[in-house]
């Protein structure tokens, strides 16, 4: 937050039944704050704390299409990788991608 208003927000939610392993549900940065690292001091905080919970893993999903390529950019640039397409699953012709960080040590 800066002179009120809000510039990012970014959440997350423990995958049921799977050990230590978190869903990266949420991501929103201001479109005026974007390119400012306001995404990259989230992602850090959240890092932190999925380390204090001994975090394995953690998956957020989008789509391999180019209007998504933005927020895979930002997910690579994390560490993210892709882990897996699922065909179709948007829509026709939108896959999903899930993209998966691991963390080491």
């Amino acid at each position: 937050v800066e002179d009120g208003v809000v510039l990012g927000t970014m959440g997350y939610v423990p995958e049921e039944g799977a050990l230590n392993a978190y869903q990266l549900s949420y991501v929103a940065v201001h479109p005026d704050a974007m390119g400012k690292g306001i995404g990259r001091a989230l992602w850090e905080a959240l890092e932190h704390d999925l380390r204090e919970q001994d975090a394995r893993i953690v998956y957020t999903w989008t789509s391999p299409l180019s209007y998504t390529e933005r927020p895979r950019r930002f997910y690579e640039s994390l560490g993210f990788r892709c882990a897996c397409i699922l065909p179709d699953y948007w829509m026709d012709g939108d896959d999903l991608a899930i993209f998966a960080y691991r963390f080491e040590g």
